[in-house]
């Protein structure tokens, strides 16, 4: 989201002129070596449709002859805003497969993670087990289809032994 902000609502709202940090990275991305940056805020309205905000921006060389980058600085947002998506994606991603790898440990089956070789011995009382595949089904790391499967799969391992 601050992706989002620092490379889109800042220069069309015309801080770009009060933020030079900002102003400086753009134009190195965007305008040639003896070119400056331009952009020109605006707002238009539609019926029904409310305010929009936005910029025109443009580099300008010494001669003043101006350029638009509008295209190029659209590609850098989506760009930028796409690498943080696809990052957020990633960690959510091993977040999910880090909370069900502690799960499996927990309730005692690490022979169906896919780290483990050889099925190691279960630790833990029947009862602790169930608790704690229960504990995980009611807080929703699991479905009902896996809870049924996991339980029946730990019922398995005790009447076997």
């Amino acid at each position: 989201m601050v992706v989002l902000v620092v490379t889109t609502v800042l220069p069309s709202s015309g801080l770009l002129n009060s933020l030079p940090g900002l102003r400086q990275a753009l134009q190195g991305m965007l305008c040639n070596a003896e070119e400056t940056l331009n952009a020109e805020p605006f707002s238009t309205g539609m019926a029904g449709f409310g305010q929009y905000y936005g910029a025109d921006f443009a580099c300008v060389d010494a001669a003043g002859v101006s350029r638009s980058v509008n295209g190029q600085f659209n590609l850098l947002s989506a760009g930028v805003y796409s690498l943080f998506f696809v990052l957020g994606l990633l960690f959510s991603m091993m977040g999910i497969f880090r909370g069900t790898r502690k799960l499996v440990s927990a309730v005692g089956l690490s022979e169906l993670t896919p780290t483990s070789s050889a099925p190691t011995k279960p630790t833990g009382t029947l009862a602790a087990r169930l608790s704690a595949l229960e504990d995980a089904y009611q807080k929703r790391q699991i479905t009902a289809e896996e809870h049924q499967e996991l339980r029946q799969k730990l019922l398995n391992q005790f009447t076997n032994e």
